[in-house]
């Protein structure tokens, strides 16, 4: 047993003082059972990691092998995982905010959508194949055609299981961790997850090309094995009895959930603030590979400079989550922001070479990690710890919007430019000027609120 129910005195959550010891709402941890829960976590995160840094660059060198334009490219990987966010995230940030279930109330999300997300995998692995199967009951339609079509079904898929779990997965972090260690658990969140991109760009994604059925059998089963241990193993505690739906159910309860928590000015700026720090790495992030072979690298050379900034951010990523737990999230977020436009007006300028663009591309690696890193745990210590998923989720579609506007955006400019890649990196200059801005508007409201050292999150009605 990882840590029991306390039937001492009531968490501040739920009323009255913490006992003595690591507690996260009612769960109680010894040294060992907190070693142990964050064993099993980041084994999980590591399943989750390789899912998300492997599947979408291994993906983009097969749509382009499959003739996708760049639009394409950021419809598949921007658009429609964006929209779909936006439809899934606040409906299943609601049912597990207020699901009471012997399994607890975020496990369950994680469980269930995993044999979709394999199936997904599977699918798109053997797709080729299936092309070949459906083509006679295409007519007129080349088989490049009905394999892309393909993608995009089981893409679909693949992206609306990986949201709903996406959907919770921090916020079972936030049930489960002390709310004293958040910062660094995330610093080893994030080294693990680094960890997994080291191993996914040294090792694999040079054999992209011929061998994407292998590698995305490969990250299915890890994932399948990786989040069922964690999902077994994890045990949350006791929750307060959520309060009756309000009318109309389910629906009535999202759009109650959205109007609050956007009629709140605070918050909504905080969401804008999220979005566009999000989407500030997106320009340079999504075209990478593609850039990177514009310019003459291989995939496997531009795989050894990703691997390489993967170790550099690997050292740091613990000392930025616990520099978020001294300094926070916030502070650190806006100082990265800063740095970052920086490195992109010099790479906007200067970068004219393969190797110039691989240091350009490693000093973008880096600064993103330390961003992410000190940032991961943004929202555990400026959003209500009750709502948390329901409120993570309003910052999702935040993001979702942004995304879906800007990565088909981008892709189109591109195509229209004659794909010059350099141009991505000014496209993140001027989304990353416009993100500082709104960071620095909230630290500046988040002080007046007692800042870092006697901060409560506001409740809906509290502020404008």
């Amino acid at each position: 047993m990882l840590a029991t129910p306390s039937t001492r005195d009531p968490d501040p959550v739920l009323g009255g003082s913490p006992p003595a010891g690591w507690r996260a709402g009612t769960l109680t941890y010894t040294a060992g059972g907190l070693a142990l829960l964050f064993a099993l976590l980041l084994v999980g995160d590591f399943a989750w990691s390789l899912k998300e840094r492997g599947v979408a660059p291994v993906f983009q060198v097969e749509l382009r092998r499959q003739g996708a334009s760049d639009l394409l490219v950021g419809m598949f990987l921007g658009a429609i995982p964006s929209l779909i966010s936006i439809l899934v995230t606040p409906v299943v940030g609601v049912l597990s905010d207020r699901a009471r279930t012997r399994w607890g109330r975020r496990i369950p999300f994680l469980a269930l959508p995993t044999p979709l997300i394999a199936l997904g995998l599977v699918g798109m692995a053997c797709t080729t194949d299936l092309a070949t199967h459906l083509q006679p009951w295409t007519p007129g339609w080349e088989r490049a055609t009905v394999i892309l079509v393909l993608y995009g079904v089981l893409w679909t898929v693949f992206e609306v299981a990986t949201l709903v779990a996406n959907a919770v997965f921090h916020g079972l972090v936030n049930d489960v961790v002390p709310a004293a260690l958040i910062g660094r658990f995330f610093g080893l969140f994030r080294a693990v997850s680094l960890g997994a991109g080291i191993i996914f760009n040294t090792w694999i994604i040079g054999h992209a090309e011929e061998a994407f059925r292998i590698i995305i059998l490969g990250i299915a089963a890890v994932y399948v094995v990786g989040i069922t241990v964690m999902c077994l193993f994890v045990r949350e505690g006791a929750y307060p009895s959520p309060p009756p739906w309000p009318t109309g159910g389910p629906r009535g309860a999202v759009r109650g959930y959205l109007g609050q928590t956007l009629r709140l000015g605070y918050y909504r700026r905080i969401f804008v603030a999220v979005a566009l720090g999000a989407v500030a790495f997106l320009p340079v992030n999504t075209f990478s590979i593609f850039a990177a072979t514009s310019y003459g690298l291989t995939v496997e050379q531009y795989g050894r400079w990703m691997a390489g900034a993967f170790v550099v951010s690997l050292v740091i990523a613990y000392p930025m989550g616990a520099m978020a737990d001294r300094l926070h999230p916030l502070r650190i977020g806006a100082v990265a922001l800063a740095v970052y436009l920086v490195a992109l007006l010099v790479s906007w300028a200067l970068v004219d070479s393969g190797t110039g663009y691989g240091i350009a591309f490693a000093i973008h690696v880096v600064i993103s990690g330390a961003f992410f890193s000190a940032t991961a745990s943004l929202g555990m210590v400026l959003f209500p710890r009750l709502q948390f998923s329901q409120f993570a989720a309003a910052a999702t579609i935040a993001t979702s919007l942004a995304t879906m506007v800007l990565s088909p955006l981008a892709g189109r400019i591109l195509d229209l430019t004659g794909r010059d890649y350099r141009l991505t990196f000014l496209m993140g200059a001027l989304i990353t000027a416009t993100a500082l801005v709104v960071w620095i508007v909230v630290w500046r409201q988040f002080c007046t609120l007692n800042g870092p050292q006697g901060y409560t999150p506001p409740e809906p009605g509290q502020l404008t």
